[in-house]
């Protein structure tokens, strides 16, 4: 069989060490941002607001921005790809052969639980040729979608227990002979497939003015500027709340190719 997995997992426990030390890390860079905005508040005389606020700001996005980088290298190392003598491609998800575990321990251990399934399912395709438990055929790929960083793929499945479904795979940049399993992948692609109206742009499009309109409402109805009656800011911020959820969803749903 021929097997896709990603570079960063050869050795031993190096998967389980990159995790844990990259979530110690991003733990530890919250804990100096905060006292460093902290120290910053405190040390300003003029602006004290205003700098406090943009410096949370900035601290919030680089840790949603480093956990986010975390969090793909996570899902590339876990998944697994291989083909069979029959050209038939499947994929392996070692996080759903682990038992969730709580806290900082539990996080350690689950790491080291997952290092283990992915060197069993490595063992058991290259050396024993045989297909793991839990393993997803793709049989039809409806679509491919190239980001930056990944690639989303919308695809018809088979389970192990003869059920078929529909699904949806971040394929994360990185793997080893990438170039060959997109070209796998291409080939399962279904061209006849007649195209659907991607309407997920006007439904962001219809959130975010909703939502922009209800902002504006709730600026003039806020104590503030009492250029509206007061009773109407928290349901305009109610509105304006489920409206940027709503962008958000269409968003995702849109990058994930659905």
């Amino acid at each position: 069989m021929k097997v896709w997995m990603s570079p960063q997992t050869d050795g031993k426990n190096r998967f389980a060490i990159r995790m844990i030390v990259g979530i110690i890390g991003i733990v530890i860079l919250a804990i100096i941002l905060v006292l460093g905005v902290t120290v910053l508040t405190i040390y300003t005389d003029e602006y004290k607001e205003m700098v406090s606020l943009i410096s949370c700001i900035l601290s919030v996005a680089l840790l949603i921005f480093l956990s986010v980088r975390l969090g793909r290298s996570f899902q590339r190392d876990a998944m697994i790809f291989c083909k069979d003598g029959e050209d038939r491609l499947f994929v392996m998800d070692a996080r759903q052969a682990v038992q969730y575990r709580r806290g900082i321990f539990g996080y350690i251990g689950m790491m080291g639980d997952i290092q283990k399934r992915l060197e069993v399912l490595k063992q058991q395709i290259e050396r024993e040729n045989a297909l793991p438990i839990g393993a997803v055929e793709i049989q039809k790929v409806d679509g491919i979608q190239e980001h930056s960083n990944c690639y989303a793929l919308t695809c018809q499945v088979r389970y192990q227990n003869g059920r078929t479904g529909k699904r949806t795979y971040i394929l994360i940049k990185g793997y080893e002979y990438e170039g060959e399993l997109l070209r796998l992948l291409e080939r399962k692609q279904l061209f006849e497939v007649e195209l659907k109206e991607n309407r997920n742009p006007f439904f962001i499009l219809l959130s975010l003015s909703i939502m922009i309109i209800f902002l504006l409402l709730c600026v003039l109805s806020h104590p503030y500027n009492a250029q509206l009656d007061e009773s109407f800011y928290f349901p305009c911020l109610g509105i304006a709340s489920a409206a940027l959820c709503s962008m958000i969803y269409f968003i995702i749903k849109n990058r994930r190719g659905e």
